[in-house]
């Protein structure tokens, strides 16, 4: 019941779009290890793509933490709705 409540509210949607966001960004970090593991260590390629690592994960952490707390926060509070509703019945 919680869940219908998130859909009515396009409250889903949003994280769905955010998740695609962090699915992408984890897919080019993915491949940029890979290129690592692949390349000489040493290559300036690899030396560009080690210095870009740390600003992509920190752009997921300040990404994904706060919308992971924000939905939890909403499934909370439409978890108490649902469960006042049925306390009034």
């Amino acid at each position: 019941m919680g869940l219908i409540y998130i859909m009515k509210k396009k409250i889903l949607k949003n994280f769905l779009l955010g998740a695609l966001f962090l699915a992408t960004l984890s897919i080019v970090l993915t491949i940029g290890e890979v290129w690592i593991y692949i390349d000489n260590f040493d290559s300036p390629n690899t030396r560009v793509i080690k210095v870009i690592f740390p600003f992509f994960y920190t752009i997921m952490l300040l990404y994904s933490i706060p919308r992971a707390l924000r939905v939890l926060r909403v499934s909370l509070i439409s978890y108490q709705i649902y469960q006042l509703k049925m306390s009034l019945q």
